[in-house]
């Protein structure tokens, strides 16, 4: 076989490898995200509360936190640092934003829930990271968060974590 031929094969095979990687990478970054809850999307199915679970006696410590990534000028912290929360009970709390700049800020929350384990058990209901937010020159809101945590959280978790992280992301994106 001639070199050009081996070489034409072995790009042809990259091709299709690389084609193959772009189709397994969406589903391969979500199971990874979901493992780890991050980003988990509204009423996740997985934890769902059942109307008899609703019943549960048992109460966890949710810690609330927040972090700007990338120095964005924004003041952004929990309106309470902890809460007791019931499992299988709907809660809400709210986080505070405050646009420190002159100018417009626009920036996308991503969330992730520790301990590994009570990730797959926590559903957002309500929550300002479910899209991109903006904050004009100078404004301050208070934005709620709406979730529930099943009532078949493992027994040894005695806190959840749900923290957020702000990624500031340009005032007019090219489509």
């Amino acid at each position: 076989m001639s070199k050009n031929k081996k070489l034409g094969l072995a790009f042809g095979a990259f091709g299709i490898l690389m084609f193959g990687f772009a189709f397994a990478n969406v589903p391969a970054f979500k199971m990874f995200c979901r493992k780890l809850g991050f980003g988990l999307s509204p009423n996740n199915t997985e934890a769902k509360v059942s109307g008899a679970a609703l019943a549960s006696n048992r109460e966890v410590e949710v810690l609330f936190m927040g972090v700007v990534a990338g120095g964005a000028p924004i003041v952004f912290e929990a309106v309470e640092a902890t809460k007791e929360v019931r499992l299988g009970q709907q809660t809400e709390t709210a986080y505070r934003f405050v646009n420190l700049s002159k100018d417009t800020i626009r920036f996308r929350p991503v969330h992730s829930i520790l301990p590994e384990g009570a990730a797959t058990r926590f559903s957002l209901k309500k929550c300002f990271c479910f899209e991109d937010q903006t904050l004009l020159p100078r404004q301050e809101v208070a934005m709620p968060v709406v979730f529930s945590i099943a009532p078949d959280l493992d027994s040894n978790v005695e806190r959840v974590t749900l923290n957020y992280t702000l990624f500031q992301k340009p005032l007019h994106e090219e489509k």
